[in-house]
């Protein structure tokens, strides 16, 4: 229980394996700001959380959605001066499945390398830039998460689910 403007540290690393790597999510039933920091003997980086949708009825439009169908990236690195960047893109969907398209841009906007992957509902995916096989050494430029609509053959089309997306820069 917190009271207003409190605030409260949970140590992740308590409860989980060592090497962990993943995403969490917190409910709550009033409205909480979440800072996430990141910290390693190689980093500290520290994230703010995004708002899940906030949907009262079923079958009516949500009173909130956060996230977008898609993010942006305006400045990233792959193995430039020493630089690792990894992309974690985050399902902000609790029910449906996203197929997302990350899109490598140039320093002058055109797509250099681009991958497509499933994020389970609720779940995030991690495209680690130095094992992309098409992108080149040193490269510098922009990245792209779009997510997608979708179709299983024989069922309905799936309209795309927002999605949060962070580039970590180590």
């Amino acid at each position: 229980t917190l009271a207003p403007g409190e605030t409260q540290s949970f140590d992740a690393s308590a409860c989980m394996p060592s090497g962990w790597s993943g995403s969490a999510w917190v409910r709550s039933s009033q409205p909480l700001a979440v800072a996430v920091d990141h910290v390693g003997n190689d980093v500290l980086m520290t994230y703010s959380g995004v708002a899940s949708e906030l949907n009262y009825v079923w079958n009516g439009e949500p009173l909130y959605t956060a996230g977008s169908a898609v993010a942006y990236g305006p400045l990233v690195y792959s193995e430039y001066q020493g630089w690792d960047t990894a992309v974690v893109v985050q399902n902000l969907s609790r029910v449906t499945a996203a197929k997302v398209k990350v899109y490598f841009l140039d320093r002058s906007g055109a797509v250099i390398v681009t991958l497509v992957d499933w994020v389970c509902p609720g779940g995030a995916q991690t495209f680690f830039l130095p094992v992309l096989a098409n992108l080149p050494g040193n490269w510098v430029g922009s990245v792209r998460v779009e997510s997608q609509d979708w179709f299983a053959a024989g069922g309905p089309s799936v309209s795309a689910p927002n999605v949060a997306a962070v580039a970590q820069l180590i």
